[in-house]
């Protein structure tokens, strides 16, 4: 259950970062999962790197909620004869609520994490792999030439998911959603759910949380690297001090880039 991209508001907050204004105000979206704190008093060029600094460190607390909840989970079907079924009809209060906490960890994650920077990195050369391994990538069996393949590898015990799309969007959401009968053994009626659900593989659930605090890892070296006063123009690069003039520069840049990546964005 895809929640709503944020591109429009990503566009404005940027750009207003970019120029010095205070951060676009947004509303919660739901009281477990929220959008993401930024600090006020952060200006500049060097604001859009704090900016994005603070979202990554967010969705790093996330993907580590996806494992305690997931570690939690996969000891609870072990103590069940490894049925995610026989654990679900025990003790379905436990299994509903670890279930609801994956979901809240997902949305942290993707929705009110990564689409909150997603225009910054995707409109960043040096991270705008990222964009496509943990987001906009697609599967390679459904790719044409013109797409970007996500190059996603996961192993969770006997089940091997190969280049089967982006992390968000692709695997941890139809994980922890049920909607992809690959990533589930069986369903159940729990409490808090007005319909019976699907069961995430444990081990899966397992795999993706990990991968995803490597990636979301991995995206905070390279961010933290990054200079903003970097400006790509074709092939060419060139980096200096930030000055008022670059200031200008970069906030065009950057709305340019993130404008693009937004229009693209599935609203």
């Amino acid at each position: 259950m895809s929640l709503p991209r944020v591109g429009k508001s990503l566009v404005l907050g940027s750009l207003g970062l970019a120029m010095g204004l205070s951060p676009l105000a947004v509303a919660a979206p739901s009281p477990e999962a929220t959008a993401p704190v930024v600090p006020a008093d952060v200006k500049g060029t060097d604001g859009v790197k704090t900016y994005l600094m603070k979202i990554i460190e967010q969705t790093n607390v996330a993907s580590a909620d996806l494992k305690k909840v997931g570690v939690e989970y996969d000891e609870l079907v072990t103590s069940h004869n490894n049925s995610t079924v026989e654990a679900a009809k025990a003790e379905p209060d436990k299994v509903a609520d670890e279930i609801k906490r994956m979901r809240d960890a997902y949305q942290r994650i993707d929705s009110y994490g990564y689409e909150y920077m997603e225009g910054i990195v995707a409109g960043v050369p040096a991270l705008m792999k990222y964009d496509t391994e943990l987001d906009a990538g697609v599967p390679k069996a459904k790719a044409s030439i013109s797409d970007n393949i996500a190059d996603v590898v996961i192993h969770a015990g006997d089940l091997t998911i190969d280049h089967e799309g982006s992390l968000n969007n692709y695997l941890i959401e139809p994980t922890v959603f049920g909607t992809n009968p690959k990533f589930v053994n069986g369903s159940a009626t729990l409490p808090g759910f007005d319909k019976p659900i699907n069961l995430p593989k444990p081990k899966l659930v397992l795999a993706l949380a990990d991968y995803s605090i490597d990636a979301y890892g991995r995206l905070k070296t390279a961010a933290a690297a990054w200079l903003p006063w970097t400006v790509s123009v074709s092939a060419f690069s060139f980096a200096c001090e930030p000055s008022a003039s670059i200031v200008s520069s970069f906030s065009g840049f950057l709305f340019s880039r993130v404008s693009i990546v937004s229009m693209n964005a599935r609203i």
